[in-house]
């Protein structure tokens, strides 16, 4: 798993997240996700995905129990926690960091010609994470899950039979 601005670390820690995002519930006795489940769905190798875990249950964003019925949840609602809380204590959030020159054309005296973008890329992406919750991942996942049955009785206000 790639990504221009995330490590490896910090992308894996998203999805991770945006995983028990989507198994969500208000019910605290549903919604859990075993480590292999969310390394199946995400397909993260599993003891990976385990260790990121406990470092974020270590920073209070999960949540884990043991035993039937256990598993890792969210420890608030997706809606309260920010990509940038998952992310952001994972990461080197700087210009410096980013630059793939590390300073050494700027650090001589003078800007690099990426300089201004790199520095344009950074806060951008920064208010990005931060403003975007996990909540935006479970209302997409939720979204792909209707059917095109779903979506007739949506359109005439028809309720599914339980």
């Amino acid at each position: 798993m790639e990504s221009l601005l995330l490590s490896r670390t910090g992308a894996a820690a998203l999805a991770a997240t945006t995983a028990l995002a989507e198994a969500w519930t208000e019910d605290e006795s549903h919604g859990a996700l075993r480590a292999q489940e969310i390394a199946e769905r995400k397909s993260l190798p599993p003891p990976f995905v385990a260790k990121l875990l406990v470092q974020l249950s270590a920073r209070g964003l999960v949540t884990g129990a043991r035993g039937r019925g256990g598993g890792y949840r969210l420890a608030r609602p997706p809606a309260k926690i920010s990509l940038f809380d998952v992310v952001g204590p994972m990461e080197r959030w700087s210009e410096a960091a980013m630059c793939p020159f590390q300073r050494r054309l700027c650090a001589s005296g003078g800007r690099c010609p990426l300089h201004d973008e790199i520095r344009a890329l950074h806060v951008s992406a920064t208010r990005i994470l931060e403003k975007t919750t996990l909540d935006a991942f479970r209302a997409d996942h939720r979204a792909r899950q209707r059917t095109p049955k779903d979506e007739r009785r949506a359109k005439t206000g028809r309720r599914s039979a339980p």
